[in-house]
């Protein structure tokens, strides 16, 4: 009977899925033969990574590991099987950039105002200062280590420097609904402050990327010095144009396609058309919003402003959503982009993974990174529990919090691979490689750790609100609560009595309410 009702409830979604897999790349077949096929499609091998990703990534949900660590082992156990393939730069960089894209629309939705209006200070200090020093450590280690210049250094520290809201997200979420850490804002903040530290490492990235890759004819034609102020000063104002960008985009979509507002009537018999209206108009904007953050990400790299347009796109969603919360809107998109982030996760990593290659690795550099990033680690969790200090949290919150900040694995993904894109000489390739694989390695060593560490102590360490809920949901059972209920109720029994009395002594009177917000605001005699 077990048996029956397990291969009822597994098998058939197996082959669902082994089904809609194969009909995707016949699709694909018929549409593009040549890079649909082996041993050179492009379009084979991406569908070979996600099936063997997507497989993994289950067994490695199963066991109790993140499943991003079976889609990285996936694409680094086809990529070393089969060494010769090479996927198209173009197709696997795109395909990085949209799930990149995905990750910040999910954090700008998510992002509470009021919880970051309330804990700004020690947000800020979370999401800067243990980013900041291991960014700094790991890039002077680097330069000790591998010879690499100023550059560098702070390229592969800030990729490597970075906590991943792929792992922590998840998680924090998990804790939320099970309302532990909720009423000092615990998960809310980690939420917040992952989003923060993306975007600063993606920022302090792409200028450095600007200095170690710069355009050789504004060399030729300009300054040193002047080339070198406008590239520092190009930062700033990437940023500043990136936030008015989203600003503006998260406004229009208060207002377009329609605008709605929660203190409508509820029972009319406009109720049902209005929540149609506003339930279709929920696809209207999450199109907006999709194809606004496409054309600034490419717009904006087209254009060669690298760091403006990841602020836009995370900006973007969180001023239309303040909106959204009062109206109760937003669903839509939020579940839209969590599908279309179960799918290009699979890509994302194991496009990573299929990147290391052994045949391209030192056995020292292997060594020296994994000292480099446990040496990082350690101390990047040290300054995260101390910068907590001094506010409403105790010991234990704040451990909780260090641990939290330990997984690596989104902007390692999406960002090591874009220096291996940029590079054209020998050198350049060899240390982005080396990025790449230390990129690799950190994912590897502290996404799984990080992700049981914080299943298995946050129970422990965090506080429990429920009996608080619980306790707000009751408080209108107090003595007094009880006597005022009993007045109501008599009240209510004694009601009827002058009704009947009041009809008797004029049948031809009979009250009809008209209703405006579920109230009755006068009556008529008839």
């Amino acid at each position: 009977m077990l048996l029956m009702e397990f291969i009822n409830k597994h098998c058939s979604l197996f082959i669902w899925k082994l089904l809609s897999i194969l009909m995707i790349f016949l699709n694909l077949l018929v549409i593009f033969p040549h890079e649909s096929l082996p041993p050179n499609g492009n379009l084979f091998h991406l569908i070979i990574l996600f099936i063997g990703a997507h497989f993994l990534g289950l067994l490695s949900e199963r066991i109790g590991l993140p499943p991003l660590f079976g889609m990285l082992v996936a694409g680094f156990l086809y990529g070393n099987f089969n060494d010769r393939v090479e996927l198209d730069t173009k197709l696997s960089s795109t395909i990085r950039s949209l799930a990149l894209i995905i990750i910040l629309l999910r954090a700008g939705l998510n992002l509470d105002p009021k919880a970051i209006r309330r804990l700004s200070i020690i947000l800020a200090r979370l999401s800067l200062i243990p980013s900041i020093i291991e960014s700094l450590i790991i890039g002077l280690l680097t330069w000790i280590c591998f010879s690499f210049n100023l550059s560098w250094s702070l390229i592969i520290g800030f990729v490597i420097g970075s906590v991943s809201p792929a792992v922590v997200v998840p998680s924090m979420v998990d804790v939320q609904e099970k309302n532990y850490g909720t009423k000092r804002g615990i998960p809310t903040l980690l939420i917040a402050s992952t989003s923060v530290d993306n975007v600063f490492a993606i920022t302090a990235i792409s200028v450095c990327l600007s200095f170690a890759f710069p355009n050789s004819n504004e060399e030729r034609d300009s300054d040193h010095l002047v080339q070198t102020v406008l590239t520092i000063s190009r930062g700033p104002l990437e940023a500043i144009t990136g936030i008015i960008y989203g600003i503006i985009i998260g406004i229009i979509l208060w207002y377009i396609p329609a605008h709605h507002d929660s203190r409508l009537i509820k029972n009319s018999s406009r109720t049902a058309n209005h929540k149609n209206k506003k339930n279709h108009y929920e696809i209207h904007r999450f199109v907006l919003l999709a194809t606004t953050s496409l054309f600034i990400w490419f717009g904006s790299q087209k254009g060669n402003f690298k760091s403006m347009g990841p602020i836009a796109i995370l900006t973007a969603p969180f001023i239309a959503s303040i909106r959204w919360r009062e109206n109760n809107l937003g669903k839509f998109s939020r579940e839209s982009l969590r599908i279309l982030w179960l799918i290009f996760e699979n890509f994302l990593f194991s496009l990573i993974g299929f990147n290391v290659r052994l045949r391209q690795l030192d056995i020292s550099i292997l060594l020296s990174g994994i000292l480099i990033i446990v040496f990082a680690v350690i101390v990047r969790m040290i300054v995260a529990f101390a910068v907590t200090f001094g506010g409403q949290f105790d010991r234990n919150e704040r451990l909780f919090m260090a641990i939290a900040w330990l997984p690596k694995a989104t902007i390692q993904a999406a960002m090591a691979p874009i220096a291996m894109d940029l590079a054209q000489n020998t050198e350049d390739k060899r240390r982005a490689q080396i990025v790449l694989t230390l990129a690799a390695l950190s994912i590897l060593l502290t996404a799984p750790i990080g992700a049981i560490l914080m299943n298995l102590t946050y129970k422990k360490l965090l506080q429990n609100d429920s009996n608080d809920i619980i306790l707000n949901d009751t408080q209108a059972l107090s003595p007094n609560s009880q006597q005022q209920r009993q007045t109501d109720l008599e009240n209510q029994q004694q009601q009827p009595q002058s009704s009947t009395n009041s009809s008797s002594n004029n049948n031809n009177k009979v009250n009809i309410p008209l209703l405006l917000n579920d109230k009755p605001i006068q009556s008529y005699n008839t």
